[in-house]
């Protein structure tokens, strides 16, 4: 198996995995047998997934509309893309 990472030009090969679909569209991976190097590299992958889904979650949310609206009364927003 091949992953394509957005800070690689090259997709890092993991080598031989497991995939056990567990629920709708979700599924477990499990790598059978990987370098010290990958498995640090899909560790570090993990951690920073983990990081930005918690950090997402606790980010306002705020729509277009509302931008605009703030805007226009003279207020500026942080916005993210």
């Amino acid at each position: 198996m091949r992953l394509v990472l957005p800070d690689c030009p090259e997709p890092l090969e993991v080598g031989q995995v497991t995939v056990a679909w567990t629920k709708d569209d979700q599924c477990g991976i499990r790598f059978m047998a990987t370098s010290q190097d990958v498995q640090e590299r899909l560790s570090q992958v993990y951690e920073l997934l983990i990081k930005a889904q918690t950090e997402v979650a606790v980010l306002p949310v705020i729509s277009l509309a509302s931008a605009i609206a703030l805007e226009a009364a003279g207020r500026s927003t942080p916005f993210m893309c």
